[in-house]
């Protein structure tokens, strides 16, 4: 079994990765996570998938 996390900072960007995964078989574990820089204040996107 493999286990990725996907994370990007542009939600678009991420949103079209993690379809990407998915059109290819993998799945989604859990939720996702939003996660906040504190430098700079960007967002950052994270989701969990897997493939068996």
């Amino acid at each position: 079994m493999e286990y990725k996390v996907l994370n990007h900072s542009n939600e678009q960007q991420f949103e079209t990765l993690v379809a990407s995964y998915i059109n290819n078989g993998w799945s989604l574990v859990g939720g996702l996570e939003t996660q906040v820089h504190p430098g700079n204040g960007s967002l950052n996107y994270f989701q969990a998938v897997t493939k068996s």
